[in-house]
C-alpha cells in the first residue's frame, strides 16, 4: 500500500485503524458501538476519499487503498485474538512469537521461487545491512512490543487512538525526510482523519 500511495498517503489511510478496531471489538468481544464511533468512522472515510482526489494514478490509488485498509484489519483481528493471553503470557514472549511465526509465513509465501527465498535472509548489500537492521529494531521489535504493553496496561478504545497517533508522525516524517508533497488538501484530509479517529474513543 505505502508503495503504491507514498507514505503521507499511507497515513491519512491508516487511520481507518481506529474504527476498525472499534467495530471489531464490538463484533469478537460484544463492546458497545456507539455514536461517537459512526462519526468518527465517517470523517475517517470521508478524509481517505478527499485525499484520493487528484491521485496521479488511479489503479495505483485503488489497490494502494485496498491494501491498506486490509492490511489495517489484519493488524486488528492479529490483537483481538490474543487479548485473553495477556494476562497469562509475558509481552517479551508474544512479541517475539508474533515476528517468528510471521517471518515463517513469509518463507511459506516465498518457497514457491528460490530467488526470492535468497533475498529473504540477505535482500540487501551490505554497506545497507545497518538501515535493515536498524528498521527491524525499532519498527518491528519494539513498535510491536510496545504496541502489546498498550493494550495490556489499557482498554481497546484507548489504546487505539494512541496508536493512531502514528499518522501525524509518518506525514510529518514523510514530508521532511521524503520530501512528501505538502498540500492543503493533505493537511485537511489528516486533520479530519485524526478527529475521527479521536472521537470513535471518546
Amino acid at each position: 500500500s505505502i508503495k503504491r500511495t507514498g507514505a503521507g498517503f499511507q497515513s491519512i489511510i491508516d487511520c481507518i485503524y481506529s474504527p476498525t478496531m472499534i467495530f471489531l471489538a464490538a463484533l469478537f468481544l460484544g463492546d458497545p458501538i456507539t455514536s461517537h464511533q459512526v462519526i468518527g468512522a465517517t470523517f475517517i472515510i470521508l478524509s481517505i476519499l478527499l485525499s484520493s482526489r487528484g491521485f496521479s494514478s488511479q489503479e495505483n490509488q485503488s489497490s494502494g487503498i485496498i491494501f491498506g485498509v486490509l492490511a489495517q484489519i489484519s493488524v486488528v483481528i492479529g490483537i483481538l485474538i490474543i487479548t485473553d493471553l495477556f494476562s497469562k503470557v509475558s509481552i517479551l514472549h508474544l512479541t517475539t512469537l508474533r515476528l517468528l511465526f510471521g517471518q515463517f509465513f513469509l518463507v511459506l509465501i516465498m518457497r514457491p521461487k528460490k530467488e526470492h527465498l535468497k533475498t529473504l535472509f540477505w535482500p540487501v548489500e551490505r554497506k545497507e545491512f545497518k538501515y535493515v537492521f536498524l528498521s527491524a529494531l525499532f519498527g518491528s521489535f519494539l513498535a510491536t512490543y510496545f504496541w502489546l504493553l498498550g493494550f495490556k496496561y489499557s482498554v481497546v478504545g484507548n489504546a487505539a487512538i494512541y496508536n493512531q497517533t502514528s499518522s501525524l508522525f509518518i506525514f510529518i516524517l514523510a514530508w521532511i525526510f521524503l520530501k512528501e508533497q505538502f498540500t492543503l488538501k493533505k493537511g485537511f484530509s489528516l486533520i479530519m482523519a485524526l478527529l475521527g479517529a479521536i472521537a470513535v474513543s471518546l
